[in-house]
């Protein structure tokens, strides 16, 4: 485990390649080690009996064909504004649950006393969601555990290599890579602290139950200090699908109640979606495995600094003076930090000379240190990369998820004008 870990480690310091190749291979014989058939039958029936019948009144639950995944249907029509369904604290997986006992001795002195556990409580969350399912039909969550994916073949964590190298240079390929890095180390850390407590505990296992919380995690007010929020898995809210709309859903913590309202008229039959919030597609695909077509929320990120001339006399200082910012840059829909980059990318001697004497050869950037020339020179260095990049990624073939996020990211290319 030490060697994988050392591995995992130094993947961050490779060319795109070999670091895709190293981490992917790492997790592939992660995977293989214990490799077990986790799937179930799915069962919707034993799942609505074990809800209230108050919470099915008005909904449902099925296969949306359209978006190939399953979700939550109306049975009758209702009214924008109106609550469709409530969800009490009796039915959530809760890491507020594991603070408080309700789960094992083991699970409960560990997310208290080991510091990864203390740093990522969506960890405690995956570990108990191990630990019930571990207890199959004596779980008290075993009819929900049931209806929940058994694969994340769209979440990075199980990305393909050659989805990886079709995105080199992409924002969303830099951190999907880091997702995966992390499950390994993730892994590596607590395979040592429960491999004695979890007898059945694999990378496959964990992967599963780290999808999960990845994907349907939802901030819960605690109970004994509501103004502080912990995570939770939420049955029937974690099952509806996105849309662009209003946050429509609010927890009562005097009736420990999570009520759900309708953000437009419905008709019976009709799917029942709720807005995740006002999240970017990058964020979309990482944390939950999709994309939309339009987002009036994403944004497009460039590595800039990456763009600056190897061959430049000036680059070490321009590289002083950057030293200090993100490596990806916001281009689409705001570019200001955009356009700072750019002034340095252009910069001369005196101009750079200037900078670092005002930021103390910190690499602080100022940003006002630049003339009307060379907002023109930085106006048309900027619109160049962004061309540049637009021809590359046009020249590319490749299918699948790789394609949605280049098609995505040209449709954005195209709206950056100067």
């Amino acid at each position: 485990m030490d060697q994988i870990r050392h591995l995992a480690l130094n993947s961050r310091k490779l060319p795109w390649e070999q670091r895709v190749e190293t981490v992917i291979t790492l997790r592939d014989e992660l995977l293989r080690e214990k490799e077990e058939d986790l799937t179930t039958i799915s069962s919707f029936d034993e799942f609505e009996k074990w809800l209230d019948p108050k919470i099915t009144a008005k909904v449902k639950f099925g296969f949306i064909e359209s978006i190939g995944c399953n979700g939550v249907l109306c049975k009758e029509p209702c009214n924008k504004g109106e609550t469709v369904f409530s969800v009490p604290r009796d039915c959530m997986m809760a890491v507020e649950d594991v603070y408080r006992g309700f789960s094992s001795a083991f699970l409960t002195k560990a997310s208290q006393s080991d510091i990864l556990l203390q740093r990522m409580p969506m960890l405690v969350l995956a570990l108990y969601i191990l630990e019930e399912h571990a207890k199959g039909a004596a779980s008290k969550f075993h009819a929900y555990l049931n209806i929940l994916p058994r694969c994340f073949g769209d979440l990075p964590l199980m990305w393909t290599k050659e989805t990886f190298l079709a995105l080199d240079g992409t924002f969303v390929a830099d951190v999907a890579i880091e997702r995966v890095v992390d499950s390994i180390l993730y892994f590596v850390h607590l395979n040592g602290l429960v491999v004695s407590e979890y007898p059945t505990f694999s990378y496959q296992r964990f992967l599963w139950a780290l999808g999960l919380v990845m994907t349907r995690q939802n901030p819960l007010p605690l109970a004994d200090d509501p103004s502080t929020m912990g995570l939770a898995m939420i049955p029937v809210f974690d099952m509806c699908n996105h849309e662009v709309g209003t946050l429509t859903s609010s927890y009562d913590t005097d009736e420990k109640l999570l009520s759900c309202a309708a953000m437009d008229d419905c008709d019976a039959n009709d799917e029942f979606r709720i807005c995740y919030g006002k999240r970017t597609n990058s964020d979309l695909l990482v944390y939950s495995g999709f994309m939309l077509d339009r987002n009036p929320f994403d944004t497009l990120l460039v590595d800039l600094v990456g763009l600056l001339n190897r061959d430049d006399p000036l680059l070490k200082m321009k590289e002083l003076i950057l030293k200090k910012s993100p490596r990806w840059i916001v281009v689409h829909p705001e570019r200001d930090q955009a356009m700072t980059i750019s002034r340095i990318a252009v910069g001369d001697k005196d101009m750079l000379a200037t900078q670092l004497r005002n930021s103390h050869g910190h690499g602080t950037l100022m940003g006002e240190y630049h003339s009307e020339e060379n907002e023109k020179l930085a106006t048309c260095w900027l619109a160049s990369r962004i061309q540049d990049i637009i021809a590359e990624r046009s020249s590319r073939s490749c299918q699948g998820i790789a394609s949605q996020v280049l098609t995505n990211d040209l449709y954005k290319l195209s709206l950056v004008h100067f």
